[in-house]
């Protein structure tokens, strides 16, 4: 009697999280279909122009940081121990700039960014050195914001951190953005 009191509350907890989880399937469904209905019954095909989604390409700013080359650096794999440097390069348009500060996602990250004014046409870089001796083994992606007057810029670092096996030391690698 007292197992049963402990398994029916489970079970319809169950029973409850299965309906709700045919509810959401469910209603997505109907919304794809009332989007189809919507299409045919304006007359719109496939080939519509209004229905053609092709690829933004990235607008160069009026003003403020334009980095050069991809925001986010894949890295290889690495060892647990490796320091990882990413590199990235930008330039500043129109009018004199300063990084007022880049916050790292995390204590395993440290940014090393220019203090100075950067003028406009100048390349600087801004790097994020990734020392993976206390992380855990797996996935990562370790970001960082820079904050200026004009607009917050994201860096991301994405790779995969392997257990360290004997006979092999750590190293430090390098990765840029171009």
């Amino acid at each position: 009697m007292d197992n049963k009191r402990r398994i029916y509350p489970l079970i319809k907890a169950g029973i409850a999280g299965f309906f709700f989880i045919h509810t959401l399937a469910c209603h997505s469904l109907t919304r794809v279909n009332q989007k189809d209905r919507s299409l045919h019954s304006k007359n719109l095909t496939s080939d519509s122009p209004s229905l053609k989604r092709e690829p933004e390409i990235a607008k160069t700013p009026d003003k403020g940081i334009f980095t050069l080359g991809a925001d986010t650096i894949f890295t290889k794999t690495h060892y647990l121990g490796d320091t990882i440097e990413a590199v990235f390069y930008f330039t500043v348009i129109k009018e004199p700039l300063k990084i007022l500060q880049v916050h790292p996602g995390c204590q395993c990250t440290a940014p090393i960014y220019p203090k100075d004014s950067i003028q406009p046409g100048q390349i600087d870089s801004v790097v994020l050195m990734f020392y993976t001796k206390k992380v855990h083994a797996g996935q990562f992606m370790k970001y960082a914001y820079v904050l200026n007057a004009v607009k917050e810029v994201d860096y991301f670092i994405s790779g995969k951190v392997l257990d360290l096996p004997a006979g092999i030391k750590p190293k430090r690698v390098r990765y840029t953005n171009k």
